[in-house]
């Protein structure tokens, strides 16, 4: 077993890819994905292409319903994290494999990503914008400013990682229409 510390953005989803397969090539095969983590199987090298989607909270269709979609399409799940299910198979230099190999389908990730973003960013604007300004007096003054100066970090980071993703949306939206 090989562990891997590595991070990538969601906007540096070809690198992460790139990453993976370049690890199968060395003969590493994904088994499971952490929290800037990565697991790898010692195996001979392979010609693997490896692609993330994030299924967020799309209730449409079951996890089962998901995953066999891909297993239907010759995928084969590699590992899942937080909503994100990673799939790999045997590369064919032919025909392109991707999952994602059209703008539409690219811009359908961000989309995903933007709506869970909006909905779990939600209770912090709320808490930073309309709670803590008039809570003041309730809580010790060194609690207060530490726990309201960790939510405007927590909120701000959430506000850049949420025009990025929407801008890269925008992006492969745009060029559909083109």
């Amino acid at each position: 077993m090989r562990v891997v510390n590595k991070w990538f953005w969601v906007w540096n989803m070809e690198e992460e890819k790139k990453f993976l397969e370049d690890m199968a090539k060395e003969g590493y095969i994904l088994t499971r994905v952490g929290f800037g983590k990565y697991y790898f199987n010692e195996t001979e090298k392979q010609d693997l292409i490896y692609q993330a989607d994030f299924k967020g909270l799309n209730t449409r269709i079951s996890e089962g319903e998901y995953l066999q979609m891909y297993e239907d399409s010759g995928w084969e799940l590699a590992s899942n994290f937080g909503g994100w299910y990673y799939f790999c198979r045997s590369a064919n230099d032919a025909i392109d494999l991707s999952i994602f190999n059209d703008n539409e389908s690219k811009a359908g990730v961000y989309k995903r990503l933007i709506i869970f973003l909006a909905l779990t960013g939600f209770p912090l604007y709320y808490q930073n914008l309309v709670v803590l300004p008039t809570v003041g007096s309730l809580y010790l003054e060194s609690f207060h400013g530490f726990f309201r100066i960790i939510m405007l970090v927590m909120m701000v980071l959430h506000l850049g990682v949420s025009i990025k993703i929407l801008t890269m949306y925008l992006k492969f939206r745009n060029e559909i229409k083109e």
